[in-house]
């Protein structure tokens, strides 16, 4: 993903002779925006263990996940949750939690959480490679202190 940069070339044709009369050209750059979310199919069984409201929580949470592979779980992330899954924002809240403790997200700050980058990410792979390790250098420093 990135930009590219495109050549376009446009051709007026004389339709009596067939002759090319005149000759456009432009670049253009262009972004990619493919807008999916990488599954590591190594630890797809995590999903395996998720109860239903889990499961549509997790799922329903990719289409407000940013590049950087975070969404923040305000109000209209609630309410857009609520009526997808037929779930109270209560419940929902308390689905994220759980969602926490099986290591399938990470709490970033208050109604903000970030997708396990082990398990699934939306971004580069530098970037996820990045916070794979930033979370294991977190595991590490957390085991040393106990």
């Amino acid at each position: 993903m990135g930009r590219s940069t495109y050549k376009t070339t446009k051709h007026i044709v004389d339709t009596t002779t067939g002759e090319v009369v005149q000759t456009e050209q432009w670049y253009r750059k262009a972004t990619d925006s493919d807008n999916f979310v990488k599954f590591m199919i190594e630890q797809m069984y995590r999903l395996f263990v998720l109860t239903k409201g889990e499961y549509d929580v997790l799922l329903g949470s990719i289409r407000f996940v940013d590049f950087d592979s975070t969404f923040h779980a305000d109000a209209h992330y609630k309410w857009v949750m609520s009526s997808l899954i037929n779930k109270t924002p209560s419940t929902i809240s308390t689905i994220l939690s759980s969602l926490v403790k099986k290591g399938l997200l990470y709490r970033v700050s208050r109604g903000r959480y970030e997708l396990n980058p082990v398990v699934m990410w939306k971004g580069t792979e530098v970037n996820r490679m990045k916070r794979v390790s930033y979370y294991r250098d977190e595991a590490l420093r957390k085991n040393n202190e106990e």
